[in-house]
């Protein structure tokens, strides 16, 4: 028997009691899906996780998301974790349950690796939308920015700090 060959990209979406934007952005990850991208929803025992099963409900049947539906509340950190253990996919993309993701946005992204391969991390620029839809702002770094690791701990409090990452590229577009 062949195995499959193991998806590029890992679209996941940690969520927690949204079951009003929960498809929304799993649409949006529908939207850049290819056989190389896999969708999990990692749900962290909401007290409306039953609404949220069956607001995605039609894209779990058809296999295009993987539904994790967490038994106790582990917090954020312990979802994502969960999520990320749960991938195949050579690179992970972490999305928030009230983020969208562009059309061909995954696309772009691929055609960005392959044009620079090498790197540890890739990430996104990101726009902000208020309340009513409508575009507030966005941040897109003005050219590319690559990070030097080096031995030192700087940077690490840096990128924890969110510092570095709002000024061109939102944390969970990274």
């Amino acid at each position: 028997m062949i195995e499959p060959v193991p998806p590029k990209f890992s679209l996941l979406i940690p969520s927690y009691n949204r079951p009003d934007m929960i498809r929304e952005a799993t649409l949006s990850l529908v939207a850049n899906q290819r056989l190389d991208v896999e969708i999990i929803i990692g749900d962290d025992a909401s007290p409306r996780q039953a609404e949220i099963q069956v607001a995605l409900q039609d894209l779990i049947a058809s296999g295009q998301v993987r539904f994790l539906a967490h038994a106790q509340n582990g917090g954020w950190s312990r979802n994502r974790n969960a999520l990320v253990a749960a991938a195949r996919g050579e690179w992970v993309i972490l999305m928030g349950d009230d983020d969208r993701l562009k059309p061909g946005a995954v696309s772009r992204m691929r055609r960005w690796m392959r044009e620079r391969p090498g790197y540890d991390v890739y990430s996104f620029g990101y726009d902000i939308i208020d309340s009513e839809g409508c575009f507030a702002y966005g941040r897109t770094a003005p050219r590319p920015i690559v990070y030097r690791v080096g031995d030192g701990l700087a940077w690490e409090e840096l990128f924890y700090m969110d510092a570095i990452q709002m000024w061109s590229h939102h944390p969970f577009t990274m």
